[in-house]
């Protein structure tokens, strides 16, 4: 474990949250919790994350992260499999065989490609859960009050 306590984030002015991300990922780091490990030490580093938040910081996360869906904006319902852990698994045949009109922005430009570049895959669209290093913005994720919609529900909306 490392050998000093992580510091607390409050979103106060002058405060940093890039470099307090940075600093507790060194510290995750340090106290040996590897988010690629498994499920359950990705759960451990989440539960740490929210008990440093406090104030303002604290307040923000729980009004617009805390308990959200994840909506899709470039990804329509029609992409044939039941959920976005599937469509991370997608290989690049399954890719370039779903109907160009369910793609839209980045991922519809991206899509184009895929016949082409065959190391186009699901998780191109949907990242890998890393914790750290997810790159949402090809299928322009964010979280969402909407409800839930499976990618395979197919009433022609994002997901």
């Amino acid at each position: 474990m490392a050998g000093y306590a992580p510091k607390k984030f409050r979103g106060a002015s002058g405060e940093d949250p890039e470099l307090w991300l940075q600093e507790f990922r060194q510290w995750c780091e340090s106290a040996g919790l590897d988010p690629a490990a498994n499920a359950r030490t990705r759960v451990r580093i989440h539960g740490v994350f929210e008990t440093l938040l406090e104030d303002d910081a604290k307040d923000w996360y729980e009004t617009h992260i805390k308990g959200k869906n994840w909506e899709c904006v470039n990804l329509l319902d029609n992409l044939g499999v039941a959920n976005l852990g599937a469509v991370n698994g997608m290989n690049n045949g399954a890719i370039a065989g779903v109907a160009a009109n369910q793609f839209r922005g980045g991922a519809g430009a991206l899509h184009g490609q895929a016949a082409a570049v065959n190391t186009i895959t699901g998780a191109n669209f949907i990242p890998d859960h890393t914790v750290w290093d997810e790159d949402w913005s090809i299928a322009e994720g964010h979280p969402t009050d909407l409800a839930v919609n499976n990618p395979n529900a197919n009433n022609g909306v994002q997901l």
